[in-house]
């Protein structure tokens, strides 16, 4: 018995050997299939839901319709977000200075060539003083010898008298020329409210003095 059992496994044994070696020689090839995109399959799926949130436009309703008409982002489960909101409108800008700007002063007769009107000194009625700039203006001066410019908008201004024949200037003794003598240049602020400016005083003599 135990001699047919060897016999047989000789037998068996070269039918072993060849399935064996036929399966370390399987022309079973692998090939792997290169993953499947998620990142492409998240695009599809974004531009899907943007085109289930869109506000499509279905020929020309009526007013009526269009007033009832149903948001359709608002419908199901869409779970459309919300429109983004208008921007806020820019500040108003901040209003202009509104303030005016006045130029007081006398023309006198300047007895003791200081430049200064005392109370001994009269002032000289009726000379053109004249201002220039932004706006220009004339005045005469009154019975004292005053004058006045008001109302002038903010920029640099030059202030001249028209001195008759027969007088000369005492004061100011320097500044811009003017047609009869030396002026004043004064400048006008930009301002809220009004400002005024006095003192801008003008001595003259008689050639004859």
């Amino acid at each position: 018995m135990r001699g047919s059992i060897v016999v047989l496994a000789l037998a068996i044994s070269p039918f072993v050997a060849r399935v064996s070696m036929a399966q370390e020689h399987s022309h079973v090839r692998r090939h792997d299939s290169p993953a499947v995109s998620r990142d492409r399959d998240d695009d599809n799926r974004g531009r899907d839901d943007a085109k289930k949130c869109e506000d499509r436009r279905r020929g020309n309703p009526s007013e009526n319709g269009l007033e009832h008409r149903a948001d359709p982002r608002s419908k199901g489960n869409k779970d459309c977000a919300a429109p983004a909101p208008a921007p806020a409108p820019d500040p108003a800008p901040a209003p202009a200075p509104s303030g005016h700007t006045s130029f007081s002063g006398f023309v006198f007769y300047d007895l003791d060539l200081n430049g200064v009107m005392g109370p001994d000194e009269n002032g000289l009625s009726g000379w053109t003083v004249q201002i220039s700039g932004p706006m220009t203006q004339t005045a005469v001066t009154d019975g004292n010898g005053q004058y006045t410019f008001s109302g002038l908008t903010a920029g640099s201004y030059t202030i001249c008298v028209l001195a008759p024949a027969g007088w000369n200037q005492v004061f100011p003794t320097s500044g811009p020329a003017c047609a009869t003598g030396i002026g004043y240049s004064q400048d006008a602020p930009a301002l809220a409210g009004d400002v005024l400016f006095d003192g801008v005083d003008f001595g003259f003599v008689s050639a004859h003095w």
